[in-house]
């Protein structure tokens, strides 16, 4: 069965996707250069705009962590996939002076990652 996928942090669900939202909601892509890649690829491409629509589900999950798990952590901080993205900045190989120096390019980041960079941060007492 289908079904829905989120990350929560304090009772909070930072982010929340379902698989209907992904045929609800396509009309509310942006059609831009990446509309394509979302209408044709088999796992919707996720980024800030499908995070925001909650246009994924727990398979895009499954695919993310396979992709986070079968690659050093350098690759993965630097995925297309903002899950990737995500696992990565959660995962303990990624240390301190790391998350320090992470902080010259966050304000080019989705707001997403930037929260749960914070987060990550506020638990190492950065």
């Amino acid at each position: 069965h289908e079904g829905r996928a989120a990350i929560r942090y304090n009772g909070k669900e930072i982010i929340k996707g379902n698989y209907w939202n992904q045929y609800v909601k396509a009309h509310l892509f942006p059609k831009d250069d990446t509309y394509e890649r979302r209408m044709h690829e088999g796992f919707p491409f996720i980024d800030n705009t499908a995070l925001e629509l909650g246009v994924f589900d727990q398979r895009c999950f499954y695919q993310a962590f396979d992709e986070f798990e079968n690659q050093n952590i350098d690759k993965s901080l630097v995925s297309d996939n903002l899950i990737v993205r995500i696992f990565a900045v959660l995962d303990r190989r990624v240390g301190k002076r790391r998350l320090i120096s992470m902080r010259n390019f966050m304000e080019d980041q989705p707001p997403v990652f930037q929260e749960i960079y914070a987060i990550r941060v506020h638990h190492e007492g950065l």
